[in-house]
């Protein structure tokens, strides 16, 4: 291999535009001159707020592929880092610790803590015990405060020290009411009277949902992970409680499911990315089978030992529990935009998964939104795969231009988004442009009545395949002018007059060979039909097709001469 196409598989350029805050790959290029221009004319389109050319060069030492910025034209998206480092909203008051963006900056202050002490947010909002937990811990609480404050006087107009002053006032006055609740008794002891009557006892309460997030978090606080809390949950849950339980239990349980080691206690250990995401989506539609039965695991005795992960399901199935199939949404998410193979890890099968695993998620319903960042994170993960490392080891095993070409449309029917199959198209035009590989396509290296058939089931593949109808339609011209090029080279027409004694017999075989495929969609079918027509008008050409017999015989080979014009396209001849 030489040096030259050494690069050229270890480096790429991508032209990306960004409408809004995304960008999303246009047109991918293997030279910079090329990427430019191709960025300066889209750039004239006016439909991208901002156009940008990157350099993708592959390193062989990490696998991985290293983007470099080297032209850019109009206005780019501010940065917002993927995760941010700070709560977006102020607390002003100990209410705001409780609402959801409270639960979610205190998630991401305190998860290290969260994570090691296995307790959920709520949990330590309504339990003092797990505060007092937290305030001995070391300096947990500090850091978040610290961290908070530094963010939050972005948004105020206080020094550090007079931010960091009032969240600590907040965060006492929070755990000074938290304490008096607890020490005046409002809320029932789940372990020493029945959940229905601790519903009861609750159901008139003006702060029911407050009063019973605090019983759960008392109830399940001797339990020392989080699993064994979520199995515990189950054991109350009731599908015919009142309403008003179940938001109480979806925020509890929501929280319990953005632990990593309750993912891996309801689905178990799956080998492959693409088992674990399959097993998600069907828990989010109500389908899933946990780990024993789907083994056969269960036996007959244990039908009614229910575990809490078919409990799950069944809430799913009743279109309750939103916010839990928000966090698992997420969860999917956050697995598609890592690393972990979905698959054996070839670009074929990675794919395929990915593909199988798209179909399995969209569904007549759902939350358009999350299942549209869904789409995009599998849209990304998909071009990523595709990159031109991966593509040049998935293409070793070709032995031919034809079947490279054959191998990257097969890919383009699992790809996902059109900045894929942008790139997949990027990979089969130089392929079959490449004047290194004209003699083949042009059938001057092998029979060229073989190699014509040969180029027109490469069209036709393509123009069934997923590819853009542009980059469809580049291809094709492309494929037709090669054929075009064999007709003429080989005076096609000609030779089919020479061999044959009579017209009709000329048309006859004309008409076989469209329909058997040796014309590509284009010029190559027009000229073979508009020769095949001048054959077919003649008065007699049906009669001598036919030639003699009975009338059945006739009636039989009429029969099969109809068949031939319709799967050759000229069925309507004499008609027009």
């Amino acid at each position: 291999m030489t040096a030259a196409r050494s690069l050229r598989k270890n480096v790429h350029y991508e032209v990306q535009g960004c409408r809004s805050t995304r960008w999303t790959v246009i047109d991918v290029q293997h030279d910079d001159v090329s990427a430019r221009e191709s960025a300066e004319k889209l750039w004239k389109e006016e439909s991208y707020r901002a156009i940008r050319v990157m350099c993708e060069k592959y390193d062989t030492g990490t696998n991985t592929y290293k983007s470099i910025e080297i032209h850019c034209l109009g206005q780019k998206p501010k940065a917002s880092p993927k995760k941010p480092s700070a709560p977006a909203g102020v607390c002003w008051k100990p209410g705001d610790l409780y609402s959801v963006e409270g639960r979610r900056t205190l998630t991401h202050l305190l998860r290290p803590y969260l994570e090691r002490a296995q307790v959920a947010p709520s949990e330590l909002l309504h339990c003092p015990e797990y505060y007092t937990d937290l305030d001995n811990s070391g300096t947990e609480l500090q850091n978040a405060v610290q961290r908070a404050s530094i963010d939050q006087i972005r948004l105020t107009d206080e020094s550090i020290q007079e931010r960091m002053k009032k969240l600590y006032r907040l965060v006492e006055q929070a755990v000074s009411a938290l304490r008096e609740d607890w020490k005046a008794g409002h809320m029932p002891d789940i372990s020493k009277t029945s959940w229905r009557q601790t519903l009861a006892t609750l159901d008139e309460n003006e702060n029911r949902s407050y009063l019973l997030t605090c019983s759960l978090s008392g109830y399940l606080r001797d339990l020392k992970t989080i699993p064994e809390k979520f199995e515990q949950l189950f054991k109350l849950i009731n599908f015919k409680d009142p309403d008003w339980v179940f938001p109480v239990l979806d925020t509890l349980l929501a929280e319990f499911l953005n632990f990593p080691v309750l993912i891996k206690h309801i689905f178990g250990e799956r080998d492959c990315l693409g088992d674990l995401l399959n097993q998600m989506i069907a828990l989010l539609k109500g389908d899933f089978v946990p780990v024993a039965k789907e083994a056969g695991g269960a036996e007959d005795g244990e039908a009614n030992n229910v575990s809490a992960a078919e409990r799950l399901n069944e809430l799913f199935s009743l279109k309750a529990m939103t916010r839990c199939k928000r966090v698992i949404f997420k969860s999917i998410c956050r697995e598609l935009d890592g690393t972990r193979p979905m698959s054996d890890g070839s670009l074929y099968s990675e794919l395929n998964s990915l593909s199988d695993f798209l179909g399995a998620m969209r569904g007549p319903e759902g939350n358009n939104k999350l299942e549209e960042r869904m789409l995009e994170a599998a849209s990304a993960r998909s071009s990523r795969l595709l990159n031109t490392h991966a593509i040049s080891e998935y293409l070793m095993e070709a032995t031919s231009p034809v079947q490279s070409a054959r191998m990257l449309l097969e890919l383009s029917e699992h790809a996902i988004g059109d900045g894929s199959l942008k790139k997949i198209a990027a990979e089969i035009e130089p392929i079959i442009n490449s004047p290194r590989n004209e003699p083949y396509f042009r059938g001057m290296d092998g029979p060229f009545l073989e190699r014509m058939q040969t180029v027109t089931r490469l069209q036709a593949r393509c123009v069934r395949s997923k590819l853009l109808d542009n980059h469809k339609l580049r291809i094709a011209d492309k494929l037709d002018d090669d054929c075009i090029y064999m007709m003429k080279k080989n005076s096609i027409f000609a030779r089919i007059a020479k061999s044959s004694q009579e017209p009709h017999v000329a048309g006859h075989k004309l008409l076989g060979m469209l329909a058997d495929g040796y014309f590509t969609l284009g010029k190559a079918q027009d000229f073979a039909r508009q020769q095949a027509r001048t054959y077919m008008r003649q008065p007699d050409f049906i009669e001598k097709c036919i030639g003699d017999g009975t009338a059945q015989d006739k009636a039989g080979k009429m029969l099969v001469l109809k068949q031939l014009m319709t799967k050759a396209g000229m069925a309507n001849v004499g008609k027009d």
